[in-house]
């Protein structure tokens, strides 16, 4: 598939449909407030740039996306007004971008952004926004809908603590959030941490750290104890067999 425009190097959100079609959210140029949201239709390899909001003053992003009941769902950064002060939204499309409604306003009290949007079933869905930023790194706290992205409530402010998750889960309640810490010793150094919720994001506990950055990425568990992670600078692969707690470096096949 040729992307439209010319695409960055940043991280580029895509999100697929019941139909196969594609949708990839993007900068597609090298200034701010650029942000596009593109449908990749399969059946005739077109591309149709989507409505979406860009606020008052065109001073706007939209951190991720993700699709539910064939409804589209981003988490935004825009204001409706001169006096909106409360500049992070959840914003659903049930009619393909043509129109949009805000679900969710965080209050302009948290630092905001929101990084992840994702649901573990048809119902159940998260939010992962920046709270408060507490000596070198920030409190991540979670918003969660139980009816499908029609309605969202405030968990927990204080879930997590640190920067950059990525999610991975098996269910609506065993979720694993892998970040990074940034602390100050003789100049700025960085741990890995992995945390793990078993109630629906309610609470979470901090399950590793490594010091250091392996320059993780593709953590995938497939029960509740059995996971993968690749570790980038080893170009290696490890498996945990205890949920999380513990990795251990397995051969692979040249």
């Amino acid at each position: 598939i040729e992307f439209p425009g010319y695409i960055e190097e940043e991280k580029l959100i895509i999100a697929k449909d019941y139909n196969s079609d594609l949708y990839i959210l993007k900068s597609i140029q090298s200034n701010a407030y650029s942000k596009k949201l593109y449908r990749y239709y399969s059946n005739n390899n077109t591309w149709v740039n989507l409505n979406i909001p860009t606020g008052y003053d065109n001073q706007y992003d939209h951190y991720d996306m993700c699709i539910n009941n064939n409804n589209l769902f981003c988490t935004s950064f825009f204001r409706l007004n001169e006096s909106d002060n409360n500049y992070n939204k959840i914003i659903k499309s049930t009619n393909n971008g043509t129109s949009w409604d805000i679900v969710y306003t965080l209050g302009s009290q948290y630092n905001g952004y929101m990084p992840n949007i994702f649901f573990t079933s048809s119902n159940i869905g998260y939010v992962i926004f920046r709270s408060n930023y507490v000596g070198n790194s920030f409190y991540f706290g979670v918003l969660k809908t139980t009816n499908g992205g029609d309605t969202w409530n405030m968990l927990n402010s204080n879930l997590l603590y640190g920067n950059g998750f990525r999610v991975t889960f098996i269910n609506d309640n065993e979720i694993w959030f892998r970040g990074t810490y940034t602390y100050f010793d003789n100049g700025y150094k960085m741990t890995e941490r992995l945390y793990k919720t078993n109630d629906g994001c309610v609470s979470a506990t901090m399950l590793t750290e490594t010091s250091g950055s392996t320059n993780s990425e593709h953590l995938v568990f497939i029960n509740s104890n059995r996971g993968y992670i690749i570790n980038r600078n080893e170009n290696s692969l490890y498996e945990t067999l205890d949920g999380g707690y513990t990795f251990n470096k397995i051969d692979i096949p040249i």
